[in-house]
């Protein structure tokens, strides 16, 4: 029996041998930013500021935030974390 393990999230393949990994904390909130304008990139400076200093904290409170689609948040992180590949 074959069994698959998915890892989500840009700190999974962090330390990976891999070249090509996604950003951690700040530096993937602006990846992000780039990635998906319309959305990652018109969040408030309020929240931004959260999401550059601790990217969890700032995803809790996109949660909590009703005016902010988080789901469509989530998505669009998947779509961009997909772009990348781990290795050992």
């Amino acid at each position: 029996m074959s069994q698959t393990l998915i890892i989500f999230g840009a700190g999974a393949s962090f330390g990976s041998d891999s070249a090509n990994t996604p950003p951690i904390g700040g530096k993937l909130f602006e990846n992000l930013q780039k990635f998906d304008p319309l959305n990652w990139g018109k969040l408030n400076k309020n929240i931004s500021v959260i999401f550059k200093s601790d990217f969890e904290l700032g995803m809790q409170k996109a949660i909590d935030d009703i005016e902010i689609n988080s789901a469509l948040l989530h998505k669009k992180l998947a779509q961009y974390l997909f772009e990348f590949e781990i290795s050992k």
